[in-house]
């Protein structure tokens, strides 16, 4: 699939927005919320903070014009879990940001060239197990994706033909690190062990690469248009 990101253009612009949720402070109460074994209501909690920048303009004359986006998010939830044991919250915390840069240059009259990078990194942590007397075994868990991606993009308009060729190159990185290995959670019934839950098994760290290069000809034949190409 193909995907158009905006441009920059000959009247430089800039946006900016920001949007927050506190949370408890406004939040209805949960009509649903258990009791703990204190017989207190359990009640979560969701906040987030929201925001971003962008910016775009003329590059060093009107044939060159770039456009750069960045966007962050920060989140922290409390979940209800239940178990026939107690009854509590399962706080976590969300963080995301990403990025955007690009550079559209027409080289001449029938030549166009377009580059751009993006980048984003997302990170889940913060879990400190479940406030209610378990601990679950995602407890200190933490995840983080990261993915970087450049590409470069040549048009070359004919007559009645259009060539496009690109290159592609993208990361990502992947990395989940518990806190320590071993039993986690030990069910019990009535002081006899029934079953011991040890930690999160997916603890790794891995990366992966692509690099792709595509060119597609079109070409308008009368009522007709013809397109072929290939990508490797």
């Amino acid at each position: 699939f193909s995907v158009t990101t905006r441009s920059g253009g000959q009247a430089s612009t800039t946006d900016a927005f920001y949007t927050a949720r506190p949370g408890a402070a406004l939040d209805s109460p949960n009509f649903f919320a258990p009791t703990n074994s204190s017989g207190q209501v359990v009640d979560d909690s969701f906040v987030r903070h929201q925001g971003g920048l962008s910016t775009g303009g003329p590059l060093g004359g009107s044939r060159w014009s770039y456009f750069a986006d960045g966007e962050f998010t920060r989140e922290r939830q409390d979940a209800i879990l239940t178990s026939p044991l107690a009854a509590g919250l399962a706080p976590t915390r969300f963080s995301s940001q990403t990025g955007l840069a690009k550079i559209d240059g027409q080289l001449t009259g029938n030549q166009s060239l377009s580059v751009r990078y993006h980048v984003s990194d997302y990170t889940h942590d913060g879990d400190i197990g479940f406030v209610g007397g378990l601990t679950l075994p995602s407890a200190g868990l933490t995840v983080n994706y990261r993915n970087h991606q450049g590409s470069l993009t040549h048009r070359l308009i004919g007559q009645s033909s259009v060539n496009e060729f690109g290159v592609q190159v993208g990361q990502l990185r992947a990395n989940w690190a518990s806190l320590e290995n071993g039993p986690r959670v030990i069910v019990t019934d009535r002081g006899a062990p029934l079953a011991v839950l040890g930690s999160v098994s997916d603890d790794f760290y891995w990366t992966e690469t692509d690099v792709q290069a595509r060119n597609v000809l079109t070409r308008i034949a009368g009522r007709h248009t013809i397109k072929a190409g290939g990508d490797v």
